[in-house]
């Protein structure tokens, strides 16, 4: 929340004029809450001390990316991502072969998501959008790769220009998708972990989008009562798995 793309993206928000000789600046609605969000961190921070701290490594002005995530979601199937190690050719089983040759060795994690239908209901009755699934599918890998990408520092590749700048700037412009990127931020943070955005056109994101199409994981879990719930146990006993698959859908029932 601290970086030059955070504060840009809240000085757009700023409205500005002139009243009887007096400059007055009115906030927006997302200004207020961007201020909100940054006055909590600086809070932490002050009982925290190294959260606002980061591995030397990740300000060099060329990184050595350690991990490399592929991720690709479909509105009406599912979604599925992979996270790779780096090898020395920068990448290269990512941008070479990228998909059904690669070298399964490197594979680090693979998941792979379909939607019930419940969730399907909920994202159209929401307004939930593609981009906001493919900015999920995203999350949800890094969420659930744990720590393997403690102290790391992490290429990510999407084919989704949209969810691409909200990574690069760390901040949506939909309700539940901004405060999808408040928790990743506060979970980077903690985990120490470097995020390096990038685009991949989608006829080269192969895996990713095999993953999230294929027919080969079917997940049945009916979310309802859960979901009817809402109460203060919302998280309580549930694995990595299930909080970070509840986490788009609680999101978008109640930002």
């Amino acid at each position: 929340p601290l970086s030059s793309a955070f504060l840009s993206a809240l000085n757009y928000c700023i409205f500005s004029k002139a009243n009887r000789g007096l400059h007055i600046i009115k906030l927006s609605a997302e200004a207020l809450s961007d201020l909100d969000f940054l006055r909590g961190i600086i809070t932490y921070a002050r009982v925290n001390v190294r959260f606002l701290g980061c591995s030397i490594d990740h300000l060099r002005t060329n990184v050595v990316i350690e991990v490399a995530i592929y991720s690709d979601a479909s509105s009406t199937i599912g979604a599925g991502s992979f996270s790779l190690r780096a090898d020395a050719d920068e990448m290269a089983l990512g941008h070479s072969s990228r998909g059904n040759e690669q070298d399964n060795s490197l594979v680090i994690s693979e998941h792979v998501m379909r939607w019930t239908k419940q969730e399907l209901t909920v994202f159209a009755s929401e307004g939930v959008s593609i981009n906001v699934l493919e900015l999920f599918a995203m999350i949800f890998e890094i969420f659930m790769s744990g720590d393997s990408l403690r102290g790391r520092a992490v290429r990510l590749y999407l084919d989704n220009t949209s969810a691409v700048s909200w990574f690069n700037r760390m901040r949506a412009v939909v309700p539940f998708a901004v405060t999808l990127m408040q928790i990743l931020c506060i979970y980077c943070g903690v985990m120490d972990i470097g995020l390096f955005p990038g685009h991949i056109a989608g006829v080269e994101n192969i895996r990713a989008d095999s993953l999230s199409r294929l027919d080969i994981y079917f997940d049945v879990q009916d979310f309802g009562p859960v979901v009817a719930s809402k109460g203060k146990d919302w998280w309580a006993n549930l694995s990595r798995e299930d909080t970070c698959r509840q986490l788009l859908l609680r999101l978008a029932i109640e930002p």
